[in-house]
């Protein structure tokens, strides 16, 4: 058998077995993932899922095509996912490039309601969503509140009592980070109350006491990284001691120094820039050579 012979079996063989091509898409990017969902229905059905699992959002032109796409059925039916939507997991708007104020609780709503699997959820600096919007969005989804276990809420505008609705919503929280909001008092005493599975809290810039932190580490037995206002290294010295001996955990602490100034080089034009879902609006532009070379090594391998 020819060596061409060879490799076009193997590449067969690996596009026919469910199991290997599953592994296979685990390891390759984003471009190679929508190239291999074009191939079959079975590679589709692999593939879709890892591209939309954790969507890469950095333009508010982008977010607002995504939106409009969650809710649509899929065109190749996969098993408990009904909709684009459900097969996110990780959901991130931390990289709007300086869009924030452009974002409202609006361009939330089909977010929360069709991507009811997201574990993922970072809000940060989505400073033009007011309290009862925010509080809104998880009321009326219960489902993402089910689903969510790690959740960046930092600097946002959001009040003490807000941010306590929301914790109190939300049941599983593995990882929540606070930085630079009004975080205080009622929020302290949501988490302390109901989130015994947390294992991470910062609370960077933010109005707590020593007290306060102590109580999370009470009540909140699978605790062991807090990061905590850089005020408090000091009377939390040794608490931090106790904590590293009791449970190997760690406090740790912001630098106490205002952000550096970046310049803002984005422009209106980026506003307009959409984006192409693999799987929705056909294929990215993608170097087939590629594919093929990523194919043939796992193939012989």
């Amino acid at each position: 058998m020819s060596n061409n012979a060879s490799s076009e079996s193997c590449r067969v063989q690996v596009f026919n077995n469910e199991v290997i091509l599953t592994e296979i898409c685990k390891y390759l990017p984003q471009n190679l993932l929508a190239k291999v969902s074009a191939i079959n229905r079975r590679s589709w059905k692999i593939a879709i899922p890892r591209i939309w699992e954790g969507p890469y959002l950095t333009h508010i032109g982008q977010l607002r095509a995504f939106t409009k796409i969650v809710s649509r059925s899929l065109p190749i039916s996969i098993i408990d996912k009904p909709c684009y939507g459900s097969m996110v997991r990780k959901f991130d708007l931390s990289m709007l490039a300086g869009r924030w104020e452009k974002l409202g609780s609006n361009d939330l709503q089909p977010v929360f309601k069709y991507c009811t699997g997201i574990t993922d959820l970072n809000i940060n600096l989505c400073q033009n969503i007011q309290d009862n919007q925010l509080v809104s969005l998880f009321s009326k989804n219960p489902e993402i509140c089910s689903s969510i276990e790690n959740l960046d809420m930092s600097e946002t505008m959001f009040s003490d009592k807000a941010i306590e609705k929301v914790i109190r919503l939300i049941s599983k929280l593995d990882e929540l980070r606070l930085n630079e909001t009004f975080a205080s008092t009622h929020t302290i005493d949501a988490i302390a109350e109901t989130q015994g599975y947390l294992s991470t809290i910062e609370l960077f810039d933010c109005d707590v006491s020593a007290d306060q932190i102590k109580k999370l580490y009470y009540d909140c037995t699978l605790l062991v990284e807090i990061g905590a206002p850089y005020s408090l290294s000091d009377e939390l010295e040794e608490f931090a001691l106790e904590f590293d001996m009791d449970r190997c955990g760690e406090v740790y602490y912001d630098n106490g120094d205002d952000d550096d100034e970046d310049s803002d080089n984005y422009s209106d034009y980026d506003d307009e820039e959409l984006y192409v879902f693999s799987g929705h609006n056909g294929d990215s532009d993608i170097d087939e050579d590629d594919l093929d070379d990523t194919i043939d090594g796992f193939a012989n391998m």
